[in-house]
């Protein structure tokens, strides 16, 4: 959502921008990219994803790592802080199990 939003706003703006969407893989999975030239704002959505999406590389197709395992304390603190809202919110909420 969050690059859509970005991308959105380029678009608005009349921004230099490229962008492409690969074609989904055998899992339905497909990646987004592009290129804003400074104009993208990391927000903290789209930067966790990033670090989720880079681990599973270096996992899966990289062979560079041993597990999907993330070292929460090497974070930058604003991620840090992020997750933590993260984990409250989701522990205030009242989840159903679905039959």
């Amino acid at each position: 959502m969050d690059y859509g939003s970005q991308l959105g706003n380029a678009m608005r703006n009349n921004d230099n921008i490229k962008t492409s969407v690969k074609k989904a893989n055998d899992s339905g999975l497909a990646k987004l990219s592009g290129s804003f030239h400074d104009k993208l704002i990391m927000h903290n959505a789209m930067a966790t994803y990033r670090v989720v999406q880079t681990i599973s590389d270096l996992y899966t197709k990289e062979k560079l790592l041993c597990s999907y395992m993330v070292n929460t304390d090497n974070l930058a603190d604003r991620l840090k802080t992020y997750l933590g809202e993260c984990k409250l919110w989701a522990m205030e909420q009242t989840w159903e199990e679905k039959k």
